[in-house]
């Protein structure tokens, strides 16, 4: 999907196109690619009692994307990368920008806070105190940054992201879909729980998945190439 500048984190219009893409890509099962054109911050002010009751139902990024997706979600970002539009691409697990990039959650400065996921995910990236220093200060940052304090990825020359999100969509699309779906789902796991719990998460997922037949074949295509002079 392509969200685009005249396009706002919370606008009705866009959550349902954000949900319909989500139901997709369960229908599918492949790897989902979504890409930011100079996507702006927060949401349709004037319609504000009405998007302040749909966001204490549930934040935009879950719901739009979901941490229930089944498959890698990828951001492709390009130019303004702010507010509602941090927080959405915050809550997919690869965010490649472009040279053009630049983020910022600028909330503060309306009153209100980042709530979609974005705060949390933010301090979960760069931890607490230069998170406070990113929210407080309104403090906007570019894609070099951006990539020195783990927000994105990697950074590529201007209008590449997608070119380069499509190419890592297509490497994800080609490993055992189950093995992909379970290490994305440790790896969200994992760091809020305990050493124990973790270890438990390892071992849980190693156990179902080395009982499947796709692990099976991909292990017998894997001795079958190492075997190849």
């Amino acid at each position: 999907m392509l969200l685009d500048r005249g396009q706002h984190g919370h606008d009705p219009q866009l959550l349902r196109q954000l949900r319909d893409g989500r139901g997709h890509v369960r229908a599918e099962l492949s790897a989902h690619r979504v890409g930011f054109r100079r996507f702006r911050a927060g949401r349709r002010f004037e319609r504000h009692g009405e998007d302040l009751i749909t966001k204490l139902d549930v934040p935009f990024t879950d719901a739009a994307l979901g941490g229930s997706l089944p498959v890698p979600t990828i951001a492709a970002i390009h130019g303004w990368c702010l507010g509602g539009g941090l927080e959405l691409a915050l809550a997919t697990d690869f965010r490649i920008a472009d040279e053009t990039a630049a983020f910022g959650l600028p909330e503060v400065e309306l009153g209100i806070l980042p709530s979609s996921g974005g705060a949390y995910r933010l301090v979960r990236l760069v931890g607490p105190g230069k998170a406070k220093e990113l929210m407080l200060l309104r403090r906007r940052f570019d894609a070099a940054e951006a990539l020195t304090l783990g927000v994105v990825s990697e950074v590529v020359p201007a209008s590449k992201a997608l070119e380069r999100a499509l190419e890592h969509a297509e490497e994800l699309a080609a490993l055992p879909p189950l093995a992909v779906e379970t290490i994305k789902r440790a790896a969200d796991l994992i760091p809020e729980a305990s050493r124990e719990a973790a270890m438990l998460i390892e071992r849980l997922g190693y156990a179902a998945l080395a009982q499947t037949d796709e692990a099976t074949k991909a292990v017998e295509d894997f001795t079958h190439r190492d075997r190849r002079p």
